[in-house]
């Protein structure tokens, strides 16, 4: 517990240098530096509306105008298998359209990612991803995640210390609907301002005899609706959106979930989210995360804090743990060597709790493993990864598009 509130202080204090940084620098002209570096694509301050293309530095910081032009779309299509002891065998298909609206500073490129996979236990899962950057000034930005699901989960209790249990399965349906908005300059030239939506109806089809599910004490034992709004506040200064390298993401938001969006449970939702990127050495990128999921009110046990899964504490099967809190950090070292072929070696720490007076540093989990990586689009650096975790409960493989932080 010491370590976890002295690591909070001490990053809260980064965050207030980091802005104190900002609010006394020129936050426009160091965005767009930052920006123009990646892009290379400068405004030409003489001529009014101009925009000059110079020729990279480095070829791997381009933005390849003769190939890439307004609005041209490109298609990545893969198919993919993967195990996992959730799951068991599972075979998918991902696809991924990407494009830019303007070749301007400040200008990330769009995505809309479609998977969906099928199981040997029958399970299954379809999602739509659109994430699309806007032109302008204020940098609007809009994602969104539509997906349906037919789940066999497991469910261990709450806790940060459950045991395993014969009958942990259960199985849902889930439809889910999540919105976030975000612009530039509402409060400051340099912050994101955001308005989010979520929501999901879980609909409970088989208890499956797991014995947790008869606690009616329990939050969410038979499905419901949740549905809430809130508020988010980022600030972004990383090289790439996809592969990042140097600069950071450190981000904020508020969810609120309660009857006047037909939720079944009422409940609010912190989250804080800060992302660093350095590189040593040329072509060697270190990334560091702490993620925190806080809740407060009755939240339903499926929408829980879970520890795991392909994003943070890779290893841990997702919902292993569930608690209304959890906090983790990690770190990873990322290598393009050869080609388009390259690697990543990562470590986690992390672990839930209902109380902070009742985490323990004794009881934090740790993860650990590797990944492979290959590079579909190399201006752009999107990457496909497979990532391979240990724990001490076990192993867990993944398979994504893009980076895990």
């Amino acid at each position: 517990m010491f370590f976890f509130l002295s690591f909070i202080r001490v990053l809260k204090l980064l965050m207030l240098l980091i802005m104190l940084r900002v609010l006394f620098a020129d936050p426009v002209n160091a965005q767009e530096k930052s920006d123009s570096v990646r892009t290379n694509v400068k405004l030409d301050s003489s001529k009014t509306g101009s925009i000059i293309i110079e020729p990279a530095k480095e070829s791997e910081n381009s933005l390849d105008t003769a190939s890439f032009k307004v609005n041209e779309v490109k298609f990545i299509g893969y198919p993919y298998a993967f195990y996992t002891p959730e799951t068991q065998f599972a075979l998918g298909v991902g696809g991924m359209l990407y494009f830019r609206t303007a070749l301007l500073p400040l200008q990330n490129p769009s995505k809309v990612t479609v998977s969906g996979y099928y199981t040997s236990n029958s399970q299954y899962y379809i999602s739509l991803k659109p994430r699309i950057y806007l032109p302008g000034k204020k940098r609007f930005y809009l994602e969104s995640d539509f997906y349906y699901s037919n789940d066999i989960g497991k469910f261990y209790g709450l806790g940060n210390s459950t045991s395993e249990i014969e009958n942990s399965e259960y199985k849902t349906t889930s439809f889910g609907i999540y919105l976030e908005t975000q612009i530039r300059g509402v409060f400051f030239k340099f912050l994101q301002n955001g308005l989010l939506f979520d929501y999901v109806n879980v609909k409970m089809e088989d208890k499956m005899g797991n014995p947790n599910l008869s606690d009616t004490s329990v939050k969410g034992i038979n499905g419901g609706k949740v549905g809430g709004i809130g508020l988010s506040f980022s600030y972004d200064n990383r090289d790439n959106v996809s592969f990042p390298s140097s600069g950071g993401l450190y981000k904020y938001s508020m969810l609120f979930y309660g009857r006047f969006l037909a939720s079944d449970y009422t409940y609010n939702r912190y989250k804080i989210d800060l992302r660093q990127y350095v590189s040593p050495l040329k072509e060697h990128i270190l990334a560091f995360q702490l993620y925190s999921d806080l809740s407060t009110g009755n939240p339903p046990f499926f929408f829980m804090p879970a520890l795991g899964g392909v994003s943070r504490m890779r290893g841990f099967y997702e919902g292993r743990y569930r608690e209304k809190n959890f906090i983790t950090v990690q770190a990873e070292y990322r290598k393009i060597v050869w080609w388009r072929l390259g690697f990543a070696v990562f470590y986690s720490a992390g672990d839930v709790f209902h109380n902070f007076n009742e985490l323990r540093v004794s009881d934090v989990k740790q993860a650990y493993g590797l990944g492979l990586r290959f590079v579909f689009d190399p201006k752009e650096k999107i990457n496909l990864r497979v990532d391979f975790g240990k724990t001490n409960a076990g192993t867990g493989v993944y398979f994504s598009m893009d980076e895990a932080f």
